[in-house]
């Protein structure tokens, strides 16, 4: 049985159409930590400065906030499972003592994430303000072309300085089981796309399951894993490597102009992103 969203985005299609579930693709989610379950037993975690913790994981938020963003990345439990399972996953804990995240530890961990190797970055979170630190690492993911994925808000009175003071990242919002972007959540007609975020099954950090997890985060790792869908798929098309930096180079505007109708929604669409992909390859590789 598939969760809604599975079957809004025609998930199991695209999987089956592209033949990927984003193998040889590295993610890294930047958010409050992963509990240890089974489901997530994979992912591996590490402090903002890029020291992997043991197994045994801990999720620093109250609600579990890091394992339920997780859960929609990466679960690997047939009854709940993450769009894009077969990548690799890098979780930085990066809360502070209240357990929201703190923006000099996301500053620290978006530069490990690069020093590690990571081909995207999630964080399913905004901040209220920035550091040094924080710019810095941010700076550190433009200069290696790694994408960073972020959500857009929860509040629609509010304008966090991350996102929308922020250049070069992808924003996105949050849609409804009637493909309707859901008010009460930001929106603006500036950010490249949406996806399902509301009542998003995920796991808990006690292993059971929850089918209450909404807002611009749930929206936002359906997006990471979408996009690494498309390089994983993008690299199957071009073992040079070429094609899949031309696609995180170009993933902003890929998921936008494949996005589903109306146009003023942009919901992300699966099939449609990765079949851009095909045809950017094929005029890269065959140009006319």
């Amino acid at each position: 049985m598939r969760a809604w969203h599975f079957k809004a985005l025609d998930l199991d299609a695209a999987w089956d159409t592209y033949e990927t579930r984003g193998a040889g693709v590295t993610v890294a989610l930047i958010d409050t930590g992963v509990a240890d379950i089974e489901p997530l037993a994979h992912v591996r975690r590490f402090s903002a400065d890029g020291l992997e913790r043991p197994a045994k994981g801990h999720d620093l938020s109250p609600v579990a906030h890091g394992t339920q963003t997780a859960s929609i990345l990466a679960s690997r439990d047939e009854s709940l499972l993450g769009v894009a399972p077969d990548s690799s996953f890098l979780a930085f804990g990066v809360a502070g003592s209240t357990g929201e995240p703190l923006p000099s530890l996301v500053g620290r961990a978006m530069q490990s994430a690069v020093k590690l190797g990571a081909d995207l970055i999630c964080c399913p979170f905004t901040l209220a303000e920035i550091t040094d630190e924080f710019a810095a690492g941010l700076a550190s993911a433009r200069a290696a072309q790694i994408p960073v994925i972020v959500a857009a808000g929860n509040d629609i009175r509010i304008r966090p300085v991350f996102p929308a003071a922020t250049d070069d990242v992808l924003v996105v919002g949050a849609t409804s089981s009637h493909d309707r972007i859901v008010t009460r959540f930001r929106w603006e007609s500036w950010m490249p796309v949406s996806a399902p975020g509301l009542k998003i099954p995920t796991w808990t950090g006690r292993g059971d399951t929850s089918r209450m997890f909404s807002g611009t985060s749930a929206s936002t790792p359906i997006v990471a894993g979408i996009a690494a869908l498309g390089l994983a798929y993008a690299t199957s098309l071009d073992a040079t490597g070429a094609a899949t930096l031309d696609v995180r180079r170009r993933l902003s505007c890929l998921l936008r102009d494949s996005s589903r109708s109306p146009a003023e929604h942009r919901r992300v669409d699966p099939g449609g992103f990765l079949s851009a992909i095909t045809t950017l390859v094929r005029a890269r590789t065959h140009p006319t």
